[in-house]
């Protein structure tokens, strides 16, 4: 049997350490995985090795140069096989924060060992953020719906998403299939039309100043999908990434996000665009405290505009006049034109200060923006977002990202981050089985943004957890305790972070 293979990029190195221990979940006896990486990745595919060698004795058994081809272009990449002798687990407890929440790693170990018993997981969402505020009604009154099914593989799992959801040609996209295709590009199952091209033309310089639009961080684009292709992606044919990354993020955008993340309901749950707005905040203090994140740099600059905070709050007040149906909603409104220009305007006016002019670009989901930014003598990319149709046109059955040529690895995703971005984007999701229904949430009520950055979720009901600890039980294979308190002291040492 072939060993599973993980592909590492130029992600988060704690999150390859997890991933491969999901993979060794679940099957009995001795077993193997196998990391694979190439160019600028080699260094962190070791580092990963060493990792699990050092914290669960997961023993290096052969490392070796292989041939691998993108694009007809043929490279060197290394691959490092690893044992798990299959030891006797020796406590399946579940531990959990003192808040309720549960740690990624635990939960990423819990549900690949309940996928592997299982085989089959149905995820059930709700219709809840797809209706009109005025008609959402309670928890109880939204609709159940299939929407994603994980099947366990020899391999990999995979995804198919319902047959039900996907729109015959000519039709309009469903809205539960748009929010399901929004929370698989995030996670980077899904990458944008875009990647190839974008990657190539950012791996043209050595030094990259990026500015970056408030669409691109709301869409986690930069950790999920950027960063890998820079390692994939040369005109030359060599695999490497550029030597340094400065990202710009103009205040114009913080202002956007901030005004996003303040969107609540009366009871003071987030609705979703606060929780997409959560995200983005994630993402920017995930890329400005990783030290495993090399040779990237953040930047805020420009100053804050009293203009559009007033703007907003006469928004504000003309939406409570006119949206009295909507019971106080604090409802977000499209962006004003003025809010991009301001973000451009404050990239130019940083660009001006400094004397660097080869590899400065503005990066942007939107296209009236983009164009904008061209006209007024920006390097404008288009990054274009993935949409339903993508999905339509893919089938029902979605297979991770083939990145390589031939027999090459595929950028595999964690389970347990397609289950946090499912989470974000529906607010509550439950794990269905024929045996078992489990509700699962992300931090509803925005109680702490430490909660997003390490992307922790809650199982409702201690009865759902006691299912899956004696899942892990039979199926588990490493000791939860050992795997947070690693996932805690690694972060302490690769994360500068306050806070908890």
């Amino acid at each position: 049997m072939k060993p599973h293979r993980i592909f590492v990029g130029a992600k988060r190195t704690i999150e390859y350490v997890f991933d491969a221990l999901s993979r060794l979940n679940g099957s009995a006896g001795v077993s193997h995985v196998q990391l694979c990486s190439i160019g600028a990745g080699m260094g962190k595919c070791a580092e990963v090795a060493n990792l699990l060698e050092h914290e669960f004795g997961i023993k290096i058994v052969g490392t070796q140069l292989v041939p691998y081809a993108r694009d007809g272009s043929s490279f060197r990449g290394l691959e490092v096989l690893m044992e798990s002798d299959g030891g006797i687990l020796s406590e399946s407890h579940a531990p959990l924060r003192s808040d309720g929440f549960i740690e990624y790693p635990v939960y990423h170990l819990l549900l690949s060992a309940y996928l592997h018993k299982h085989q089959e997981i149905i995820i059930e969402v709700s219709d809840r953020d797809t209706r009109p505020f005025a008609h959402r009604g309670n928890d109880a009154q939204a609709k159940r719906i299939a929407a994603l099914k994980i099947v366990q593989g020899a391999g990999d799992y995979k995804l198919s998403v319902s047959r039900a959801l996907l729109p015959a040609a000519g039709e309009r996209s469903n809205p539960i299939l748009e929010n399901v295709t929004a929370a698989l590009y995030r996670s980077g199952v899904l990458l944008s039309r875009s990647w190839d091209l974008v990657s190539k033309t950012l791996c043209e310089d050595d030094d990259i100043i990026l500015g970056l639009d408030t669409n691109v961080l709301r869409e986690c684009l930069l950790t999920q999908q950027l960063l890998d292709g820079f390692i994939l992606h040369c005109p030359n044919g060599h695999a490497h990434s550029p030597n340094w990354l400065l990202l710009i993020i103009p205040n114009g955008v913080i202002h956007e996000i901030e005004q996003i993340a303040n969107s609540r309901e009366p009871r003071g749950k987030l609705t979703q665009d606060g929780r997409l707005g959560y995200r983005a905040l994630a993402e920017i203090l995930e890329i400005d405290q990783s030290k495993d994140l090399t040779g990237i740099s953040l930047l805020i600059v420009g100053e804050a505009d009293p203009v559009l905070d007033a703007r907003v709050e006469l928004r504000g007040l003309r939406s409570d006049m006119g949206l009295k149906s909507s019971k106080g909603a604090q409802i977000l409104l499209k962006r004003l034109a003025a809010g991009d220009t301001h973000i451009r305007d404050q990239f130019k006016q940083f660009l001006r200060q400094i004397s660097f002019h080869k590899g400065t670009y503005f990066l942007t989901a939107d296209k009236s923006n983009n164009a904008l930014a061209r006209a007024e003598g920006l390097r404008s990319i288009y990054y274009a977002q993935a949409s339903g149709e993508a999905v339509r046109k893919a089938g029902s059955e979605i297979t991770m990202p083939r990145v390589l040529d031939g027999d090459g690895p595929l950028l595999t995703v964690p389970l347990a981050k397609i289950i946090f971005e499912l989470a974000v984007q529906f607010e509550r999701i439950s794990l269905v089985t024929d045996q078992h229904r489990i509700p699962i949430e992300c931090d509803v009520m925005g109680e702490s943004l430490m909660h997003w950055v390490h992307k922790r979720i809650k199982v409702k009901g201690k009865e759902h957890l006691r299912t899956l600890s004696g899942v892990y039980a039979s199926a588990g294979r490493f000791s939860l305790s050992k795997a947070e308190e690693t996932w805690e002291r690694l972060n302490k040492q690769l994360m500068d972070e306050g806070g908890d």
